[in-house]
C-alpha cells in the first residue's frame, strides 16, 4: 500500500497533475476516547473553516501513527487536522517547536507556564507539502494541531477551535493556575473571546473563518510603540476563493501570509483592545508612526511591512479605533466596518 502510494505521489509530481485538495482529520487509533470524541466533532461538524477546507469533499479520516510512518502522499494534498498528545507521532511531525509539555501543564510562547487541563493550537502552512518530496507545490493547504497536557485538554481546545474557529491559542478548564511567571505571561483562554460586536461574519467577498489569540509577545510590541499594554489582541482572519491556489515557489509568500500561521497578517484584522477608548484613542497615533501610516480623516492609512520589511508589502493597512478597541486591518477598506 505504502509502494502504491508513493507511486501516485511520483505520477503526480512527473504529469504536474495533483489530487484534488480535501481535508483530512486524524487522531490515533488507540486515543484516549476524549480525544477520539474530539477528533469525530471535528469531522463531523460544520464550521466556516471546516467549509473552506474540506471544500464541498467529503472529510477523511486518518490514523496518526500510520501516517505519520510514511503516508506522505495524503498529508501533502490535503488540509490536514491532527488530535493527540504532544507524543502523538503525527502531532509531532506538524509540531512548530513554540510550545512544551510540562510536569504541571504547558508551556506556550507568549503564554508561560500553565499548570492544569491544558489546550493548545498552533496552526500554519501544510510541512508535509512543503517538504523536498514535493518539487513543486500546486497549490497550498494548511495544518492544524489540537494538543495539549490532557486529553481533557485537548478535548477543551477542540471545543474552541469548533465553537470560536480558534487556530492558534491556549486554553484552560476551570482551576488553571500560573506556577511560575516568564516575561511573556498571557493568561488562556477560558470561555468566549471578548471580540467586538461589529466585526462582519462576510465582508465583500471575505468570510471569516479563524481567530488567533495572541500571545504576550504581540501586546508587548504594541506597547513598545503605545507605552500602553493592551489587556487583549486577537488576530481575525478571513478567506475568500483562490488565495491559497497557484503553484510553485512564486506563490510560497503570498500563500502564507494569506494562512492559518499566528503570523500571517494578510487578510486579517488585528485587535487590540483598552482599558478604555480613552486608552486606545491616545495608542493610535504612535502605533499608526511606528507603522509609517498618514492621517486620513478618522483612520490612518499606509502599507504593510511584509515579511522582509518594505521590500516586498502585503498590502494596504489601515488603523483606527472603535471604542476601547485599536484596530490594524489589512481588509479592504470598502469590505469592513466600522
Amino acid at each position: 500500500m505504502r509502494i502504491a502510494g508513493l507511486v501516485m505521489l511520483a505520477t503526480c509530481l512527473i504529469a504536474g497533475e495533483a489530487p484534488q485538495r480535501g481535508l483530512l482529520v486524524a487522531c490515533a487509533a488507540d486515543a484516549d476516547p476524549l480525544i477520539a470524541a474530539a477528533a469525530e466533532r471535528v469531522r463531523s461538524a460544520t464550521t466556516p473553516l471546516l467549509g473552506v477546507l474540506a471544500e464541498g469533499r467529503p472529510v477523511a479520516a486518518g490514523e496518526s501513527r500510520m501516517l505519520a510512518a510514511g503516508a506522505r502522499e495524503k498529508l501533502a494534498w490535503n488540509h490536514v487536522i491532527v488530535l493527540g498528545l504532544a507524543e502523538d507521532p503525527l502531532v509531532r511531525q506538524a509540531w512548530q517547536h513554540e510550545a512544551r509539555a510540562e510536569p504541571a501543564g504547558w508551556y506556550g510562547f507568549g503564554f508561560g507556564v500553565i499548570a492544569g487541563e491544558v489546550g493548545w493550537i498552533e496552526s500554519g502552512f501544510n510541512p508535509w507539502l512543503h517538504s523536498t518530496a514535493i518539487a513543486k507545490p500546486p497549490y497550498e493547504t494548511q495544518c492544524i494541531a489540537i494538543t495539549g497536557s490532557s486529553p481533557a485538554g485537548v478535548a477543551a481546545a477542540a471545543e474552541a477551535f469548533l465553537a470560536q474557529g480558534l487556530v492558534n491559542g491556549v486554553v484552560a478548564r476551570t482551576g488553571w493556575s500560573r506556577p511560575q511567571s516568564t516575561l511573556l505571561d498571557r493568561d488562556p483562554l477560558t470561555g468566549e473571546a471578548d471580540l467586538p460586536a461589529w466585526l462582519p461574519a462576510k465582508a465583500g467577498p471575505w468570510t471569516r473563518i479563524a481567530l488567533t489569540q495572541c500571545g504576550a509577545d504581540v501586546s508587548h510590541g504594541i506597547l513598545a510603540d503605545a507605552g500602553v499594554e493592551p489587556a487583549a489582541c486577537w488576530l481575525v482572519k478571513y478567506h475568500r476563493p483562490g488565495v491559497w491556489d497557484g503553484a510553485g515557489a512564486a506563490f510560497a509568500r503570498r500563500h502564507y501570509v494569506a494562512g492559518l500561521h499566528r503570523r500571517a497578517f494578510a487578510n486579517a484584522v488585528l485587535l487590540a483592545r483598552f482599558a478604555d477608548p480613552a486608552a486606545a484613542a491616545a495608542a493610535l497615533p504612535k502605533v499608526a508612526a511606528a507603522a509609517k501610516l498618514a492621517v486620513d480623516g478618522a483612520r490612518f492609512r499606509g502599507r504593510s511591512a511584509g515579511l522582509d520589511g518594505e521590500k516586498n508589502s502585503d498590502g494596504p493597512l489601515s488603523a483606527w479605533v472603535a471604542g476601547p478597541w485599536l484596530v490594524l486591518s489589512t481588509m479592504p477598506d470598502q469590505d469592513l466596518a466600522p
